[in-house]
């Protein structure tokens, strides 16, 4: 996971960096695209790999139905590791996110966040693609 963030901020920094003097609105709208095509790709990660957690909590928790200690605690450990699943994908798309914004306010143009809702398990969370304001 380390390893593939690192990849990824790369690839950004890349494309972040490099660029003309003169900028079109379409070269604003490549950057962003670029960006939500990274957190698109975070997104479904992220949700096939809660989709492997909730199974396997279902089968771990049906063995242990009996014992309302191990269930508890499994059902916290379940929780807890959406909620550390789900903050990581919000923190890393917020940071490409904003790079792309200040790419593309660089560029002379406006872009925003706009907020989606993301389930992970039993969880909610926020993510924040990006879209070119023209004015």
């Amino acid at each position: 996971m380390r390893t593939r963030l690192i990849a990824v901020f790369s690839i950004l920094l890349l494309f972040l960096t490099t660029g003309a003097l003169a900028y079109t609105l379409d070269d604003a709208q490549s950057v962003a695209d670029r960006a939500n095509t990274v957190v698109e790709t975070l997104i479904a990660n992220a949700e096939k790999t809660a989709e492997v957690l909730t199974e396997n909590y279902g089968k771990l928790a049906e063995m242990c139905k009996d014992n309302e200690y191990l269930l508890s605690l499994l059902e916290e450990n379940y929780n807890r590791t959406i909620y550390i699943l789900g903050t990581g994908l919000a923190e890393t798309a917020f940071r490409i996110s904003s790079a792309a914004i200040d790419k593309i306010a660089m560029m002379g143009y406006r872009a925003e966040c706009y907020y989606v809702s993301i389930t992970l398990g039993n969880q909610v969370f926020q993510i924040d693609p990006i879209i070119i304001i023209d004015d």
